[in-house]
């Protein structure tokens, strides 16, 4: 890495400095960034000012990226898209930085990190309530840690929640396909049961690991500097997607569970399916019908947008259509090609299920990262 280390002056108080090599200059090339009390100034070689910046907009303007051969990325956006300055950037130059900026208060974060290891608290007790249905052990491990991060709050904790929540969400979503289940043709598979909690304890694992992202850090500096100038977003066509998207996918399930219910009542469905494959497809997407709409009508109606809430609604609804598809593909090299749900959660094809939490991490991850720019992106034009 060819980032310099942090250069600060001999005294706390501003102005103190951070030096950076450029990612395409020469190797001698030192540009400084210069923190003063209120003023940020970016300096080229030779002490030359190309960048002002105040305390309160500076957030507006950096982004923090990973570049796997230069590790952490440094960019100033002057004009997005068309100017910029890049530098290779240290952990300790991130800090040293994002302390400058305007940032939560510290009983305010202790008080996020409270509620988010009440959350890990919540997947705990469940995984007791449903003990014959997922690993009781993961309730305890997760009893354990939520408690810990509600009497003893610090930011790490995030990165602990997150780790721990993948592991067991892979882990139901593992143990979901060695249940054995009777071929007696109920209406309900039990195997579902870890499914969905697995799927829920994967997406929740994923939004604390991104918790600790420097973005996040960016997206409080921003979040303080729009309180202060009273901006508050009226309207919001990310959310409007997604609500929009909710609402096709409510109808398409819906639309399935009719016809299943018609053929079942009408016609000899096990033709194509045994009851035991078909009534988990009725029962998993008329519900998740019925949840889809409210979904999208809620954030329609809403006054303000509901980013949380629509980033929480689009993951559940990738996460169900990722296993919905791996459901269908399984059932098609088994030899029925109809069932979502239905004999996909089986011993026998344990096999196949490690592509489906692979993909489901994958595409979970890359939608959090396109929701968090895309949402970056409208906030900064209803700024300007």
């Amino acid at each position: 890495m060819n980032a310099v280390p942090t250069s600060v002056r001999p005294y706390a108080a501003a102005p103190f400095f951070i030096q950076f090599r450029p990612v395409d200059g020469k190797g001698r090339d030192i540009w400084t960034v210069k923190l003063d009390a209120d003023i940020l100034t970016l300096l080229m070689p030779g002490d030359k000012a190309v960048l002002h910046l105040h305390r309160d907009e500076t957030a507006r303007y950096l982004k923090f990226s990973y570049d796997l051969v230069r590790g952490r990325i440094l960019t100033f956006h002057v004009i997005e898209g068309l100017k910029s300055y890049s530098f290779p950037c240290t952990k300790v130059q991130m800090q040293k930085l994002v302390s400058w900026m305007p940032h939560k208060e510290h009983s305010e974060i202790e008080n996020e990190v409270r509620v988010s290891g009440v959350g890990v608290v919540l997947f705990g007790i469940l995984h007791v309530l449903l003990s014959e249905n997922v690993w009781v052990g993961w309730g305890l491990a997760l009893l354990a840690l939520g408690i810990s991060g509600v009497c003893a709050p610090k930011r790490g904790m995030y990165g602990s929640n997150g780790a721990l929540m993948l592991v067991a969400g892979l882990g139901d979503l593992i143990a979901s396909s060695f249940m054995r289940v009777p071929r007696d043709g109920g209406f309900f598979d039990p195997a579902l049961i870890p499914v969905a909690v697995g799927i829920l304890l994967i997406v929740w694992g994923i939004h604390q690991l991104s918790m600790l992202g420097p973005n996040q850090m960016l997206r409080a500096a921003r979040a303080i500097r729009d309180k202060q100038a009273a901006l508050f977003p009226v309207e919001s066509r990310v959310v409007r997607r997604i609500a929009l998207f909710d609402f096709i996918a409510g109808v398409v399930f819906g639309a399935y569970a009719v016809a299943l219910l018609a053929a079942g009542g009408h016609f000899n469905l096990q033709v194509l399916m045994t009851p035991h494959e078909w009534t988990p497809d009725l029962a998993a997407f008329g519900a998740l019908s019925i949840v889809c709409v409210a979904s999208a009508v809620t954030l329609v109606l809403r006054r303000r947008p509901a980013y949380f809430e629509a980033k929480v609604t689009a993951q559940m609804l990738l996460g169900v259509i990722v296993v919905s598809l791996w459901g269908l593909a399984v059932s098609a090299v088994t030899g029925r090609a109809v069932a979502a749900f239905g004999d996909a959660f089986s011993l026998d094809n344990v096999a196949y299920a490690p592509v489906a939490w692979v993909l489901l991490i994958l595409w979970v991850s890359v939608f959090n990262r396109w929701y968090s720019h895309a949402v970056d992106r409208e906030l900064e034009d209803q700024r300007s």
